[in-house]
């Protein structure tokens, strides 16, 4: 657009009458500031800078919301130039549509504070580290070293590195280098031990992948406090005879909980690209559905391997338990964790209690039948059936509970596989893809009860229309 030196319109290109909808014929001659997409609250600025113009100086450009004909708004950047036409001087006004630009920042800014909102309800220690410094880092991880955020966030690299056990500190600083400049041999998992500010020593599981954080590569490292287990271990080591079959136990509980929470690493990390990559799709939000569901599981996991080390000590002991009051308390548990999914769970039973032989872990059996029918499942709707009743084998009473859904169910091969997993023989096998800690927790609960469980096909012969867990416990006299 070109004003002279009064202010008035003196000509503007054909790009301002496709975009913005105003006709040139209308507006040529006539006052700038009274063109209509000013809004009028920036009418004061333009009028201070134009009145203050140099001669020899370009105005500074400016970002604004202008409005088109149709009302709509638009955001533009704007450079102003002083020409000269024909020995004329003008003033010539640039405008450039950054209504996208705008928006992709305001998705980005969007996108950090959900990934800090989820980042700061973690149950785990998260940060970032981008060019030898730690660019944000959460409360988890200040807790477990013994320092304020504030002074970790004022370590370079170079400083925590110090705090590392010597024998530790030359593949932690090597694998820091290698994720910055974004190496795919990069090791996923690398635990390490650290110093803690009072000078413990801290056992850390450390999961990490470079990711892109604002147009560079940087580390998002997930950090899991491990001292116990570790110590744990150690002790079981020192009476290896007494121990053994609990130290065989304790390694299959550390590569299932290896694999589970990789998993939620990758879909974590996925999620953060995803948001990147469809900032301008409105839709965008979806992916930190994503990143929640993984918090979720992730707190789930960490659950589960508490309740096993709780079952295979002495546990509680075993009485009387009314299983539908507990099993509604599942339900509402399930569906609140999920509030993105539709979800739908019927239940169905011939009485309105149930006394079964059980304890206080029974609701860990539901919880993770209930979870898994959810976890895996593809359906953009879940539904869940569950049927009880009453049966006799071999001259005992049993109530039986019937899990029926419709996800991505389990291959033949894998159906006695995942119930009959001994710890004993951990060592002369690997622990099958796929098998998580919820249904082993499951299994050694119903050990404890003298109960059964056992999953077949939802549709016999087609696994792949779901699942149906039966489980039966010993109705309690």
């Amino acid at each position: 657009m070109l004003l002279d030196l009064e202010g008035l319109i003196f000509d503007f290109n054909s790009y301002i009458e496709k975009v913005l909808g105003y006709k040139k014929e209308k507006y040529i001659g006539t006052n700038f500031f009274n063109f209509p997409a000013l809004p009028s609250d920036i009418i004061p600025l333009l009028k201070k800078e134009l009145e203050l113009y140099p001669e020899d100086v370009d105005l500074d450009p400016l970002e604004l919301q202008i409005i088109k004909n149709d009302g709509t708004l638009l955001w533009i950047h704007s450079q102003t130039s002083l020409i000269e036409l024909n020995r004329i001087k003008f003033l010539m006004i640039i405008f450039q549509d950054i209504t996208e630009k705008r928006k992709a920042q305001e998705s980005l800014r969007e996108s950090e504070e959900k990934f800090r909102t989820i980042a700061e309800e973690s149950m785990v220690g998260i940060a970032i580290l981008q060019d030898n410094s730690i660019i944000y880092i959460n409360q988890q991880v200040a807790d477990i070293i013994g320092y304020s955020i504030k002074e970790l966030m004022e370590m370079k690299t170079i400083d925590f590195l110090k705090r590392i056990h010597p024998n530790d500190v030359k593949m932690i600083a090597e694998e820091t280098r290698i994720k910055q400049l974004g190496h795919k041999d990069a090791k996923a998992h690398a635990p390490f031990r650290a110093y803690k500010k009072n000078g413990d020593l801290v056992y850390f599981d450390n999961y990490s992948k470079t990711i892109s954080y604002r147009g560079k590569n940087a580390i998002l490292a997930i950090l899991v406090d491990n001292t116990e287990k570790v110590k744990a271990e150690e002790k079981l080591k020192n009476s290896e005879i007494k121990y053994r079959e609990a130290y065989n136990r304790s390694n299959l509980y550390k590569d299932l909980f290896s694999h589970d929470i990789n998993n939620i690493l990758h879909n974590i990390l996925t999620s953060i690209e995803l948001s990147k990559m469809s900032q301008k799709d409105p839709d965008f939000t979806k992916v930190f559905d994503i990143a929640n569901e993984q918090i979720i599981r992730g707190k789930e996991l960490a659950r589960n391997v508490q309740k096993l080390s709780e079952v295979e000590e002495v546990g509680t002991p075993i009485s009387a338990v009314e299983a539908i009051a507990i099993l509604k308390k599942s339900i509402e548990f399930a569906k609140g964790s999920y509030p993105h999914k539709m979800i739908n769970i019927e239940l169905k039973s011939f009485q309105n209690k149930y006394f079964v032989n059980a304890n206080e872990l029974l609701v860990n059996v539901f919880d993770n039948i209930l979870f898994n029918s959810i976890i895996h499942n593809t359906n953009s709707n879940i539904d869940v059936q569950i049927f009880i009743s009453e049966i006799k084998k071999l001259h005992i009473n049993f109530v039986k509970f019937e899990f029926l859904d419709n996800g991505i169910g389990i291959q033949a091969s894998m159906k006695q596989e995942i119930f009959l997993r001994d710890t004993i023989n951990y060592k002369k096998e690997k622990v099958p893809s796929g098998i998580g800690l919820g249904l082993l927790l499951i299994k050694r609960i119903l050990d404890r009860y003298k109960g059964e469980i056992k999953v077949e096909d939802r549709v016999p012969g087609d696994y792949s229309k779901g699942c149906k867990f039966i489980i039966l416990i010993p109705e309690a006299k």
